[in-house]
Order: structure tokens, then sequence, then C-alpha cells
């Protein structure tokens, strides 16, 4: 008997301290529908969701993808006009492991994020309605495990490589003390900034700087005029402290009523939607498309150095075919027109020679370069093609000054 006594106590422990954690987690789990604090609530990620497409009022109980799990949901602190959205705590049963069959390998080993960091969770509050989350860190305490979780407030969407994307994130304030604007003698630029925080995945990884957003507040609109929406572009890119999240630092863009456009299939709002039209607007029967290749922001300096295109042709596996050039004229390749902010053609168009030249004598490679003070504040639209006017994409470029 006492040999038995003493395997009982080892199991709970060989110190104290293991001893009293063990009995805590013995009474944690016997009294734990006895706290307000305890419900069901689902985790899963971006990829295993069948109501990707909305925050509030969700049903995840009719989702066989999502997993439930006991939970408690702790409020650690109170909301005020004064600060950004405060942070809640999500704290599992004692013992609680990874549920999924898919964390280990594509963000724990990929990402080196530790679980649950960078799932949703679907929440119920107080009157039993599911709202989605993001869980956004992991609070180490002497007794339990608390996991920090903010609410998915916006649906973002935008164009990456031919491809429109949709995903819910979390908007947070990011306090830049200015007046929103700066202004010299040539430009008036917005200096507005915001966060966003997205779940750490094979997608999210590829968001970088510059990568244009709608973020807008309102149910999206057709009627709406384009001009009241706000766009924003990447200045900063934060996916190391925690690994599972990656913040994005945003600021304020002009919104480009020629780039940033409504999808008739989604019916959502999208920044530089035009150059997804030209990329996919070759007919499903061809099996070749064309994209126009450039680095740096979509801006073409007045006076400046000049700025290098490239004319590149894909198959539908995204292969790049290399074409032959049967002219050594770069204008049967390359055309442009210079519009006013409202899309009007400007009344004199400069010769096409004055403003774009052959590199390296490649009709498919050319730098345009503006030197014309009058042409500061329009837009450059650039055209690429093959021999024959097919395959043609487009660059939307903005005139600005050095």
């Amino acid at each position: 008997m006492y040999e038995a006594f003493l395997t009982r106590m080892e199991n709970q422990g060989k110190t104290h301290g293991q001893i009293r954690k063990t009995q805590s987690d013995d009474i944690m789990n016997q009294t734990w529908w006895d706290d307000i604090q305890s419900r069901v609530v689902y985790l899963y990620d971006y990829f295993h969701d069948n109501e990707p497409t909305t925050n509030y009022d969700r049903h995840p109980e009719e989702d066989p993808l999502k997993i439930p799990v006991d939970a408690k949901f702790i409020i650690t602190q109170y909301e005020t006009l004064s600060k950004d959205q405060v942070e809640y705590h999500l704290m599992f049963r004692p013992g609680q492991e990874d549920p999924t069959d898919y964390y280990e390998e594509k963000y724990h080993m990929t990402w080196s994020a530790r679980f649950p960091v960078g799932l949703y969770v679907d929440v119920p509050d107080d009157d039993g309605v599911f709202n989605r989350w993001l869980i956004v860190a992991e609070q180490h305490g002497n007794q339990f495990i608390k996991y920090s979780i903010l609410p998915c407030n916006y649906f973002f969407h935008w164009v990456y490589k031919n491809k429109l994307y949709d995903m819910c994130a979390v908007a947070r304030l990011r306090n830049s003390y200015n007046s929103g604007e700066w202004t010299d003698n040539i430009t008036t630029v917005v200096q507005n900034q915001s966060q966003v925080w997205f779940p750490q995945n094979s997608i999210t990884s590829n968001l970088f700087y510059n990568q244009r957003f709608i973020i807008d507040s309102r149910t999206f609109d057709r009627d709406t005029k384009y001009e009241s929406y706000l766009a924003w572009h990447t200045a900063k890119v934060e996916n190391i402290f925690p690994p599972g999240i990656v913040k994005l630092t945003l600021a304020q863009d002009k919104f480009d009523p020629n780039k940033d456009r409504f999808d008739p299939t989604t019916d959502y709002m999208y920044a530089d939607y035009s150059a997804y039209l030209s990329e996919n607007s070759h007919d499903d029967d061809d099996n070749t498309y064309s994209k126009i290749v450039f680095n740096g922001r979509p801006e073409l300096r007045v006076a400046g150095t000049g700025m290098t295109f490239t004319l590149k042709f894909f198959d539908k596996s995204e292969n790049e075919i290399t074409k032959i050039a049967t002219s050594s004229s770069a204008s049967d390749y390359w055309s442009f027109e210079i519009v006013d902010k409202d899309g009007t053609a400007i009344a004199t168009q400069p010769a096409f020679d004055s403003i774009v030249t052959k590199v390296n004598n490649d009709v498919f490679k050319i730098k345009v370069t503006i030197n014309d003070i009058n042409l500061l504040g329009k837009r450059f639209i650039l055209r690429g093609h093959d021999i024959d006017g097919t395959c043609t994409s487009d660059a939307i470029l903005n005139i600005t000054s050095l």
C-alpha cells in the first residue's frame, strides 16, 4: 500500500510545486463549467473556413472544417476612447494539445509559430453569437498559459501576381503625429498611417512593400463615388515577432479611379485592379499572355533618370516564353497615352521616340524618361503587346516630381 501511495503521488509531481500544479489542473477541470467565462470556441486557419467573408454572426458549429475546443474568454482590461482596441485573453482547458492535423507542418515547421498563434477562433458573445477573432500572442504565466486575441474587424482585398485575394484581419491604430498632409512647392502627399495584423501563411508571406489596399468601413456600393474611398500602401513589414503574425504598417495613398475598381464576380473593391484586368484579359483559347515588369512604385519622375520596363510573355501555366522580335522598332511592341486624373487624354501627345528608348537594343526592354514639367500630375498609360497587337498588357503610372 505504501508503494502504491508513492506511485500515485509521483504521478502528480516530484516537487511540492509540481504537485500543486497538478492539483490545480484537476480542480480547474472539475469546476470548468461553473465559471461564467467558460465556453466552446472553434479553431481554424484561413484555409479551413466555409465562411471566409464574414467576421460577425457566424455559424462555426455547422462547419466541419473547424475544431471545437473548451476555453475561457477572459476580459483583462476595458476599452476606452483614448486607446486602441484592447486585447482579450483565451485560456484552454489544462492539458489541451494541438487538435489540428496541419499546424505543426504548415505553421510551426514553416514559420516557427507556436500553437495556436496565427489561427482564427470563433468565440460566442454573451448572447451566443459567434464572432471571428485572431490569436496574436502567447502569454506565459506561473499557473496557466493564456493567449492574446483581437477581434477581426475588416475584410481586406488585394491583387498579387495576377490573382485576387481576400482575407479577414485586424486593423490597429497607428499614432502618427502630423497634420495628415505634407506639402512642398510642387506636390501634396498624405501622411496618415494605420496598421494591419494578418495571420502568417503562404499568402500573407508575399505581402511586401508598396502592396496597395482599399480600406473602408462601408459596404461597397457601385453607385458610390470612387473618389470617396481611401487607398493605402504598405510602408513597413514586420513578420518575425511574434512568429505566426504578419504586421503591416500602411501609409495612406491616393485613390486612383483608373486603377482601383470593383470586381464584378466578387463585388469587392480592389486596389490596382486594372493590372489584374490587363493580365487576365486574354482569351481562354489563347495560350499566351503578356506582362509588363518594372521595379519600384508605379511612378515616373519628371527630370529623373528614367524607368526601365520589360515586356514578358507567359503560357497559361505561368511559364515564361521567349519571343523572337520580328521588328527592330520598339513602337511595334509598345505604345503609350498620357491622360489627366479624370482619364481625359491630353491634347498634344509627345512623340514616341522623345520618351521611349530601347535598352541594349532590345525591343522588349525600354526606358521611359519624362522631362516636360507640364506633364507633372498626369498619368502615363504604357501598353505592351505582340507584333500583331495581341497579348496586350498595361501599366498605369503617375507622373510625379523628384
